[in-house]
């Protein structure tokens, strides 16, 4: 929705490089850089990078202690057997979902009647059409806002203030877009405030699984169906574990991409339908239901790519078909290449590198070579060399995406670390690569591809999610009055 993994940078002496070209000396440092958790996410405008929606969530399947998930041990080849429960107990069917944040003011169009609440309790006025906020200066910061809603007037409010669709046909236009439900004003940071979008789970999935897969065909709603019900499970995971904040997710790829009624779309409604209080679970609880755009042919274990304990639904898989063909190579981020002017990117890794650590060295100088040193079982990069005048700078895990950005507008993260490198000379770096995204989880093009195979859904979610088991939500209230109650 998009780092996550703790930032840590270690200076060691490299006595023992195995690099191609200009051998260091032992005297020279070496950089270790692990995934950032606050890394920024760039979106990608029409290249979704569905990989980055789930950056920032990964901290939770590294929990360590008493509120380590209970994952049973894998070993000597057996799986022990996991208890399975028919549904899971959420709190509520409606999720909020934080639309812009951090604003000074907004005006918002309801297509029906609205009661404002402010106060958790107190009620101010009822409305419809044009509703603006905008911070009220004279009061302490972010603590009231002034409403100016048709046919009322001005009136000050204090936060958080709820404009309750009193209608589930209702809709609000916000910033040219249209979303279903009610929406609340909450506080930011400072003297700003935040709109938050707070309709059913079922609908917010009609904003999301169209932009997550793409509109599919009915020849791959299996494929859209798996999609629904990863979505659904991830924000039902978010919802119970975020009822103490002041919303549940983002509608950017920080969480899962949400565009609201503008994209719903005939197809992916009906797979969403079909898929209704359809979650995946492990053990007793939901999983972290992560999924990418395209594998290459293998996706990765989650413990490589973010340096984080085990799940054994999220193990590395080899996504082929009976001939050895990866059900991903229908995307066109299969295999790609990217290409830099060596200063170019020499500038781009020290722009994106780390600053903050004790132990930083920002690289300097020339680049002189790049070499893979370490990989993964799956093919993606665990140990990366970039060699320069300076030292040696190592690049592990995820991290190497958002270090080796792409030389476009706004240095988009690179597709995938799973590379090799082609040529470096004093002008240009070239590589060559496969896949899109993190690699954890499910591949979206490969759930597409597999459902063209004549897979079902639940066989595409048992291939990505091994050893999870469908279950549905069983709801304790259906609706809460005010969502901060």
């Amino acid at each position: 929705m998009l780092g996550g993994c703790s930032s840590t940078s270690v200076l060691v002496t490299d006595s023992k490089d195995k690099a191609q070209e200009d051998k260091p000396s032992q005297k020279e440092p070496v950089l270790k850089t692990r995934p950032s958790s606050k890394e920024k996410k760039t979106p990608l405008g029409d290249e979704l990078d569905f990989a980055m929606a789930f950056v920032d969530s990964i901290d939770e399947v590294g929990l360590t202690g008493p509120e380590a998930p209970a994952f049973p041990e894998i070993g000597a080849g057996k799986i022990h057997k996991q208890k399975k429960i028919q549904s899971v107990h959420v709190p509520s069917a409606m999720v909020r979902v934080a639309l812009h944040q951090n604003i000074n003011r907004i005006s918002v169009y309801s297509f029906g009647t609205v009661n404002i609440y402010a106060g958790r309790k107190s009620r101010t006025a009822t409305c419809r059409g044009r509703i603006a906020a905008a911070v009220n200066s004279k009061k302490r910061a972010g603590t009231s806002i002034i409403l100016d809603a048709s046919k009322v007037g001005k009136f000050e409010v204090s936060l958080p203030c709820t404009l309750l669709a009193k209608s589930d046909e209702n809709y609000f236009e916000v910033k040219e877009q249209s979303f279903r439900g009610s929406l609340i004003l909450v506080k930011g940071r400072g003297s700003t405030f935040s709109v938050v979008n707070y309709c059913y789970v079922e609908d917010y999935l009609r904003g999301v699984v169209p932009l997550e897969i793409g509109r599919r065909t009915a020849e791959e709603i299996e494929a859209v169906k798996a999609q629904a019900v990863a979505a659904r499970t991830y924000t039902y995971k978010k919802i119970l574990k975020k009822r103490k904040y002041p919303f549940d997710l983002v509608a950017t790829v920080a969480d899962q991409v949400y565009g609201g009624v503008n994209v719903e779309y005939p197809l992916s409604d009906r797979a969403i339908q079909m898929t209704k209080g359809i979650v995946l679970a492990h053990g007793d609880s939901l999983i972290f239901a992560y999924y990418h755009s395209t594998c290459g042919g293998i996706t990765a274990d989650i413990r490589d790519v973010w340096y984080k304990g085990p799940a054994p639904y999220l193990c590395s898989i080899k996504d082929v078909d009976k001939n050895g063909e990866a059900y991903c190579s229908i995307s066109k981020y299969y295999t790609w290449q990217e290409s830099w002017k060596t200063s170019t990117l020499a500038s781009i890794i020290w722009r994106y590198t780390d600053k903050k650590s004790q132990n930083h060295f920002p690289i300097k100088g020339r680049i002189k070579n790049i070499a893979v040193a370490e990989r993964f079982p799956c093919g993606r990069i665990s140990v990366c060399r970039v060699i320069s005048q300076t030292g040696i700078y190592e690049y592990g895990g995820d991290k190497i995406r958002f270090v080796f950005r792409r030389n476009l507008k706004k240095y988009p993260i690179l597709r995938s670390s799973n590379f090799e490198v082609i040529s470096v000379d004093s002008k240009e770096v070239r590589i060559k690569g496969r896949g899109y995204g993190h690699g954890v989880g499910m591949c979206q093009m490969g759930a597409i591809g597999r459902a063209r195979a004549g897979q079902s859904f639940g066989e595409i979610l048992d291939a990505y999610y091994t050893g999870s088991y469908i279950a549905t939500v069983k709801v304790k209230k259906s609706r809460d009055k005010f969502a901060y109650e």
